[in-house]
């Protein structure tokens, strides 16, 4: 829980700090910039190993569902990339198309421990494998209450996720007229940050997840014990 609150304000600084660099400069023919017609979509779904925490995953496997099929009511082909067991359900209960799974501790300590899935995303997205990338994972707010969201993650939209930012964070963006000298040159600092950006907001939902999970099992435990109590 600790760890994903103190990411978070790192997090939302990177997507103001994108966003006001996205003002300023040419970034429309960066890749993970460019906006093309939806054919192909990944859906990256984050769950538990294991079971016992409640509505956990079965709230995550039903978002990822209806995600899904309204994709493919717009003609879009969704693939499912799964990180935690869990996620298996998609294809048992559903059968929906699972491209890849990627192991996943329990507790995500170092952002090295997604970087395998989050650069096969970025390698596919700017091969044309997939026109959009969207993550399912579970928001942490408090011990009490953990929100569901499907947010999409490429191509990289520099005033959407600012407002995501401004939201979470509660402040409000403020205009700046400073002048920005780049080095080398704009290019290879975007080269640089937008693959750290992905990768970023790729660790982030991890460790939100991690939290509500956590916070999920200890309800469900509490519960458990009340209900035997009562008995």
């Amino acid at each position: 829980v600790a760890q994903a609150a103190y990411t978070r304000a790192y997090a939302h600084a990177a997507r103001a700090i994108l966003a006001d660099l996205a003002e300023r400069v040419d970034v429309g023919s960066h890749s993970l910039l460019e906006r093309r017609e939806v054919k192909n979509t990944a859906l990256v779904v984050i769950t538990s190993n294991r079971g016992l925490a409640g509505g956990f995953n079965s709230k995550l496997i039903q978002a990822a569902h209806e995600y899904i099929v309204e994709s493919e009511k717009k003609g879009e082909k969704t693939e499912v990339i799964l990180l935690g067991k869990k996620g298996k359900k998609l294809f048992q209960h559903f059968n929906h198309s699972i491209a890849a799974e990627f192991e996943k501790v329990d507790i995500v300590s170092h952002i090295n421990e997604i970087m395998p899935m989050a650069r096969m995303l970025i390698k596919d997205y700017q091969e044309k494998k997939y026109d959009k990338i969207a993550i399912t994972f579970t928001d942490f707010k408090s011990a009490l209450q953990q929100i569901t969201r499907v947010v999409e993650l490429l191509p990289l939209d520099p005033q959407t996720m600012l407002v995501r930012s401004d939201k979470e964070s509660g402040q409000e963006k403020i205009h700046t007229e400073f002048e920005f000298l780049f080095e080398p040159d704009p290019v290879s600092v975007l080269d640089q940050l937008l693959p750290r950006m992905m990768e970023m907001q790729v660790y982030q939902a991890v460790l939100e997840s991690d939290a509500s999970e956590h916070s999920a099992r200890m309800m469900a435990m509490r519960n458990a014990s009340d209900a035997a109590e009562d008995m």
